[in-house]
């Protein structure tokens, strides 16, 4: 290999030192022209079959395949954009169903309030009705009960004065001993 490209280079050098500079048309033998004419239309036939159409096949392919690519790149993009979009209308509706939840709840919350206040306070109204009639019953016992120890006292008092036949100071001294009495009743 070596001594090929020292031959072509010498000759590249015989053919450059020329008279006059370098004219490839007019110097050199025609055989050297034919062959090498025929070289390279062998090595662009064989360059083309082998070298040339896998090349461009493999670079064909793997235009497709990047192509492919972008197409499922943008496909997944679009479908991640669709999804994201459905998942930000779904967090809305369920943002806004929640804070119906909530709202219901506040109302149902008020409207306990206010019930339980109207029950507390009926409730309490009924206790102290009840105690008042208790009260009053307590009164009129009490009172009945006053009125029967005054007659009772009453009767006895007469009793007394009956059994005495007493004059105004005897009165009087009964009447102060029954005053105590009374009182603890």
């Amino acid at each position: 290999m070596e001594r090929v490209m020292t031959s072509w280079l010498g000759q590249g050098t015989v053919l450059l030192a020329g008279d006059g500079g370098f004219n490839p048309i007019q110097t050199g033998p025609w055989e050297l022209y034919f062959w090498t004419v025929l070289v390279f239309v062998l090595l662009l036939v064989i360059l083309t079959k082998f070298l040339w159409r896998p090349i461009l096949q493999t670079v064909g392919k793997r235009e497709d395949q990047i192509s492919g690519d972008l197409e499922k790149a943008e496909e997944a993009r679009r479908e991640a954009e669709e999804a994201r979009e459905k998942h930000r209308q779904e967090m809305d509706a369920v943002a806004q169903s929640a804070k119906a939840v909530l709202d219901e709840a506040r109302e149902r919350a008020a409207s306990l309030k206010v019930d339980l206040e109207r029950q507390a306070r009926a409730e309490a109204d009924g206790i102290v009705a009840k105690a008042r009639q208790q009260i009053e019953a307590e009164k009129v016992q009490a009172m009945q009960d006053i009125r029967d120890q005054v007659v009772d006292l009453s009767v006895e008092i007469t009793k007394q004065i009956v059994e005495k036949a007493v004059d105004r100071e005897d009165h009087l001294r009964i009447a102060a001993d029954m005053v105590p009495k009374v009182k603890d009743m």
